[in-house]
């Protein structure tokens, strides 16, 4: 369910800080987005699913690309 995915998201984000590190979360559809928001983490939207790029991109994020073989150069360059 969504929450069950927020709450799952929000203990990845906490763990994450804790150790210093940048918790980002890559999904696929509209709900990784919200979940993500919803930690106050970023997103990275990857339209494999049933969701376009335009779509994925209506919801706040650090990236998003169409699939990882041709969008990974970008999503590094956006990491880095």
């Amino acid at each position: 369910t969504s929450d069950s995915r927020t709450e799952l998201t929000e203990a990845a984000a906490a763990l994450g800080s804790k150790r210093g590190l940048r918790p980002i979360i890559v999904g696929d559809t509209k709900a990784d987005g919200q979940s993500a928001q919803a930690a106050g983490i970023e997103f990275v939207g990857v339209a494999t699913g049933n969701y376009t790029v335009t779509e994925l991109r209506e919801l706040p994020h650090l990236a998003v690309i169409e699939d990882f073989e041709s969008g990974l150069a970008a999503l590094e360059a956006t990491l880095a």
